[in-house]
């Protein structure tokens, strides 16, 4: 097994050498131990290490967390500080930094092991997180599909090129603006506005798909039918629902791929805050020796299956189900409670006519939260289109009951 390569960045030797034999009995790599914050910044650009033990008190002008800053802006190489005590103004220039951890002095070997394999653990989602985003901003650019993101406030922060051409506005009027007034849909029976309910998914993340006898109305009054519209909640890396994405497309849609202006995507982003992260405590310490394996491994399922279901969230609202449903089956393996995957699948297979697969995976669904209000009126839906009458009514009652 390949262990992380790690530089050492502190100024009392004696600390540095056991350090360094504590790493290396543990199987790391020590690169190489330097004592002030410059020497830090310009091991980093030699050594290019995986991760950093940073003391917070080092020699010369620059300290160990003004260090880390720079190596964060400049390498993004992630930083474990090393203390004995500081004061509060210390340590909350230090969570500026976004630090993966922390490692409290005399140290203990299995806090140090624990600490740095769940670091390298956040490392690599980290950075599955960011390559995901990255093919997926150039993606959305070029998708033949409008794309709107808006806040948890229903707020637009995101419109992709074709977005802009169906619907007039470009991404800086829009920015900021209510989803409803950027976006704007009419019955195409009764030429009435259609509401474009995103409680749903802003509060419950519930994956919405909507009718396709609607039209949009553009900002200059075109009118275009549309095809079919996707509402998918957008989380963070923690799970927390921050806002939700629409992807729709139009029926008949003749322009030509050329006409696309080459507008850049202009995203409102901010790194989740560290959560605050105090000098750990005896029963802290205590606690993170008895970490084994298995709380590790547990560790990585958990950011598979994320990464299973945000990827199916990305296809289902890019048009290609078949691929989403596969995403959705991979995390339900790792974890069949996973409420949202049932929910999610069970909308795509509906879209897709298979009633019958849609019809159990919100039974899945409600199994687990039989007071699921969304995943009700799906299922009487589903038990109307086959027929089933009498079940369908008692559906419904139910859901009117849980409703009030």
């Amino acid at each position: 097994m390949v262990h992380e390569k790690i530089l050492i960045v502190e100024d009392e030797v004696i600390i540095a050498k056991i350090l360094e034999d504590l790493l290396v009995s543990l199987g790391y790599t020590v690169i190489a131990r330097v004592k002030t914050g410059e020497n830090a910044i310009k091991a980093v650009g030699q050594h290019h290490p995986d991760l950093i033990l940073m003391d917070i008190l080092l020699e010369g002008k620059m300290d160990g967390i003004d260090a880390a800053a720079q190596i964060k802006k400049r390498f993004g190489i992630p930083v474990i500080y090393l203390t004995s005590f500081s004061d509060d103004a210390t340590l909350g220039r230090a969570k500026e930094t976004d630090p993966y951890g922390y490692l409290v002095k005399p140290f203990v070997k299995e806090t140090i092991h624990a600490t740095i394999q769940i670091a390298a653990a956040k490392k690599l989602f980290d950075e599955r997180i960011r390559t995901a985003s990255i093919w997926l901003n150039r993606t959305i650019q070029i998708l033949d599909r409008g794309i709107i993101t808006i806040d948890k406030n229903g707020r637009t922060i995101l419109i992709n090129a074709y977005a802009e051409q169906l619907t007039g506005w470009n991404i800086r009027d829009a920015y900021l603006k209510p989803l409803d007034e950027v976006l704007q849909f009419y019955d195409a029976i009764t030429d009435q506005p259609f509401i474009l309910h995103i409680s749903p998914t802003l509060n419950k993340g519930v994956v919405s798909v909507f009718p396709s006898d609607v039209y949009i109305i553009s900002r200059n009054g075109g009118r275009q039918l549309l095809k079919d519209c996707v509402l998918s909640p957008v989380t963070d890396t923690k799970g927390l629902i921050i806002g939700a994405l629409v992807a729709f497309s139009v029926v008949d849609d003749s322009r030509s791929k050329g006409e696309l202006t080459n507008t850049y995507l202009k995203i409102s982003q901010k790194e989740p805050a560290s959560e605050g992260s105090n000098e750990p405590s005896p029963a802290a310490q205590a606690s993170l020796k008895s970490l084994s394996s298995k709380r590790i491994n547990q560790i990585h399922e958990e950011i598979t299956d994320l990464m299973h279901l945000e990827q199916a969230n990305s296809l289902s609202v890019m048009g290609k189900f078949e691929d989403a449903i596969l995403e959705y089956q991979k995390a339900l393996k790792i974890r069949a409670s996973n409420i949202q995957a049932w929910h999610n699948m069970g909308v795509i297979l509906e879209k897709c006519g298979r009633n019958e697969r849609a019809l159990n995976a919100f039974d899945k669904a409600l199994e687990i939260n039989p007071r699921s209000l969304e995943a009700l009126r799906h299922k009487g839906d589903i038990l109307h289109k086959l027929g089933k009458t009498t079940e369908s009514q008692q559906i419904f009652h139910q859901l009117e009951l849980y409703s009030k």
